[in-house]
């Protein structure tokens, strides 16, 4: 229900009867209003005239003098009507001027003549019952606004569309029903904004808005909402059905083979570029459905799929494969054809014979190239002299040479002759190691050997297979070569030179194939010279001679072995311990005259004993510096604070002594520069 408050105007200003008239029509100049309200002044809420432009002019003709008050020229010509009354109650007789009041009996609003003749005679359409079944019957959705962009009637449609009854919509503005600022527009500009997609409780409609103009002026805007969800979920449909339809022929237009689709009478009703280009290849141009036609029409006939061979002109052997497609009443409604041009795979045989070869010989090449990565277990390997010894190892595992490997104790030899091993086509053979210093020299013979029953005092009554026999078809690691007794150099020279061997107790020898690799820190060639090594066992040992260095002359895998190890040990106890760059630092400079050993057995005490989760080049220090000198100085009991502050003490001037800078102690030690120039004052100590 349309309301006078909505149709009211608010182009007035308020004075009292004694105002002039020249401060009246100061108004009218100044601000954009069409009526000046006239109350008591003892009484506000008394309206007692009402001044229009035509007031002035009147107080013109009559000479009227300006500064005399404005209750000279007003005209009494008006009605008062509340603000909530439906606009059918405005009066339809000619009145000047209609004055709207408020719940508390103040001027709201105001309306002319002109505003009268509209209402009544422009909009009366919008309260003809006629008019408005022909809008309710409308399956779009239709709501009319005024100027102002207030609600003055809605259908059937859009009342369904918004859930609501048109009663509680008339009045309201469009804004706050809709949230839609394109109205604005339209009743600014008069120009209509058409299909926007809007989504109105959960339903898709598309608006539109067109002015309603009357004497070249926007008197309102007249919006419209069809509901399109249905047609967009066929329209969705209809997309999913193109997509499906451009994937189908893309994947028939990207078969290498050719591939013909015919109905269920056999007319061929699509066929791709492959067949089209095959038939194009073909002599005479053979494109016609001559070609498919038998498959097909043996498919259609026995309603399973039929594969035939068909020799075309030109020597071209064709493979064509039918295969039908049933419909819901199990009736043929397709027939996809499958024609392979098998010229084309049988050339494909041939090069794939040729790239056979090819893959065998690349294999063995790849198998070489990935056995020269050196990730093998307890194999960690970053200097360059190193890698060297390694692919030496791994160059002569292809072969049963015998191998001796020298070098310092707990430089790794053992572990290249496991690498040895682990490359040569032994690999699936045993692998034994005796350590010749470790046993007896009365016993080293039968543990080499074996022994027969019986042969000595203690002997087994069965007898005992020696480790040479033992390490039959596979390696034998003869650790500590050089501890070895002259008297059994003799008999290991007869393995070497005769692969035989006699068991104690026996004179009957036995065929051994075994491989011997010695390892030792001795130096075997001035043992010869010494006459404690025998010259021909060592010749026959020195085919391979492998050097591997000592940890000082390859420090670039120190700092690799190290974090190794950690590593090591870390997944063994169950820890998350951790090296800092400075104590790598440090692990990098010391000597290890151990080797790999004592680096282990470091780093094995450091991440047990260590209390954070970063060991600091300091605790690595202190490790160091313990071996050296356990005792750090201390030699009675004394307190805890005296110990501490003499092996700091000991620290400071050790890094002092090494790196000749309190900036570079101060980094190897984890502490800042402040702290050791501190403590050289606190312990009176000379930084030079």
């Amino acid at each position: 229900m349309v309301r006078v408050r909505h149709v009211m105007s608010r182009a007035f200003v308020i004075l009292t009867e004694e105002v002039a008239i020249r401060e009246a029509a100061a108004n009218f100049q100044e601000k954009p209003i069409r009526r000046i309200v006239v109350v008591d002044r003892g009484q506000p809420e008394t309206v007692v005239g009402i001044i229009s432009t035509e007031c002035f002019l009147k107080a013109i003709t009559e000479g009227l003098d300006f500064r005399a008050p404005v209750g000279n020229i007003m005209y009494r010509e008006f009605c008062t009507v509340h603000e909530e009354a439906p606009v059918e109650e405005l009066p339809r007789e000619t009145v000047h001027t209609v004055v709207v009041l408020n719940g508390a009996g103040h001027v709201a609003g105001i309306l002319t003549r002109s505003d009268l003749m509209a209402i009544h005679g422009g909009n009366c359409w919008l309260r003809n019952e006629q008019v408005k079944a022909i809008f309710d019957a409308l399956p779009n959705g239709v709501v009319f606004t005024d100027n102002r962009g207030t609600i003055l009637l809605v259908n059937k449609a859009a009342e369904e569309m918004l859930c609501e009854d048109a009663g509680k919509l008339d009045g309201l503005s469009y804004w706050d029903v809709f949230q839609d600022e394109h109205l604005s527009e339209v009743l600014d500009t008069g120009v209509a904004d058409r299909n926007r997609r809007q989504i109105i409780n959960g339903v898709v409609v598309l608006r539109n808005i067109f002015p309603s103009v009357k004497d070249g002026k926007t008197c309102g805007a007249l919006v419209t909402f069809q509901d399109v969800s249905e047609l967009e979920m066929l329209a969705d449909e209809l997309n999913r059905v193109k997509e499906l339809n451009r994937d189908l022929e893309g994947i028939i237009e990207s078969s290498f083979d050719g591939i013909v689709v015919a109905d269920g009478s056999g007319r061929v009703l699509k066929c791709n570029r492959s067949f089209t280009g095959l038939a194009r290849c073909l002599p005479g141009n053979q494109f016609s459905e001559t070609v498919v036609e038998p498959v097909i029409s043996r498919a259609l006939k026995r309603g399973k799929t039929v594969t035939i061979k068909k020799t075309v002109a030109g020597n071209r052997e064709l493979l064509l494969t039918a295969n039908p497609i049933f419909g819901d009443n199990q009736a043929i409604e397709r027939v996809v054809c499958n024609i392979r041009d098998m010229t084309e795979l049988e050339s494909l045989r041939r090069e794939m014979e040729q790239s056979k070869d090819l893959s065998i010989r690349y294999c063995e090449e790849l198998a070489t190239l990935r056995s020269l990565q050196l990730e093998l277990a307890n194999l960690v390997v970053s200097s360059p002299v190193m890698k060297r010894v390694v692919e030496q190892a791994i160059r002569v595992a292809s072969v049963d040479s015998t191998v001796l490997i020298t070098g310092e104790t707990g430089v790794g030899k053992e572990v290249i002759a496991k690498l040895i091993h682990q490359h040569s086509p032994r690999k699936d053979k045993p692998f034994i190691q005796i350590n010749c210093g470790a046993i007896p020299e009365a016993l080293i013979e039968s543990e080499l050997f074996g022994y027969e029953k019986g042969a000595f005092t203690g002997a087994s009554r069965t007898g005992k297979v020696g480790l040479l026999e033992a390490a039959s078809h596979g390696t034998l690691l003869l650790d500590e070569i050089g501890e070895l007794p002259l008297p059994l150099q003799v008999k290991l020279l007869r393995v070497l030179q005769e692969q035989q061997i006699i068991r104690v107790g026996s004179v009957r020898p036995t065929k051994v194939d075994v491989r011997i690799i010695a390892v030792t820190n001795r130096n075997l060639e001035k043992m010869v010279g010494e006459g404690r090594f025998r010259a021909d066992l060592f010749y026959r040992l020195n085919v391979v001679p492998i050097y591997v260095p000592p940890l000082r002359e390859r420090r670039e895998d120190i700092i690799s072995l190290a974090q190794y190890f950690v590593e090591r040990y870390n997944k063994k106890y169950g820890l998350n311990k951790r090296l800092a760059p400075a104590a790598l630092a440090v692990l990098e400079r010391y000597n290890w005259p151990g080797n790999v050993r004592e680096l282990e057995n470091v780093i094995e005490r450091m991440v047990i004993m260590s209390g954070g989760q970063t060991i600091e080049p300091h605790e690595v220090l202190g490790y160091l510096q313990e071996k050296a000198n356990p005792v750090m100085g201390v030699e009675d009991i004394i307190p805890l604070r005296e110990a501490s502050e003499m092996v700091e003490k000991q620290l400071i001037l050790k890094a002092l002594a090494r790196f000749k800078s309190t900036r570079k102690a101060a980094r190897v030690l984890g502490v800042d520069h402040s702290t050791i120039v501190r403590k050289l004052l606190k312990y009176q100590l000379q930084s030079g």
